[in-house]
């Protein structure tokens, strides 16, 4: 893959489940489990099967979220 064509997948707003998951600190089954009970932060499908998040509605869904509790070992990695 071009570092280019790299660059531009890495700066792009969209996120599949997993990167979702990561930027929200879930798991990606967590986010599974929301889309099918309509919870959870806005999805979009593209072309009818490929689920993505775009990093402003995960923004604004952990801005409605109370804040998650970090144990001094999560707060150490990060």
């Amino acid at each position: 893959m071009p570092l280019e064509q790299a660059a531009s997948e890495i700066a792009s707003p969209w996120l599949d489940t997993a990167a979702a998951a990561l930027h929200l600190g879930r798991e990606p089954g967590t986010l599974r489990g929301w889309r099918s009970v309509g919870k959870g932060p806005a999805f979009h499908l593209v072309s009818g099967r490929f689920v993505r998040y775009h990093i402003d509605d995960l923004e604004a869904f952990e801005g409605r979220q109370p804040a998650k509790k970090l144990s001094a070992d999560d707060a150490a990695s990060r």
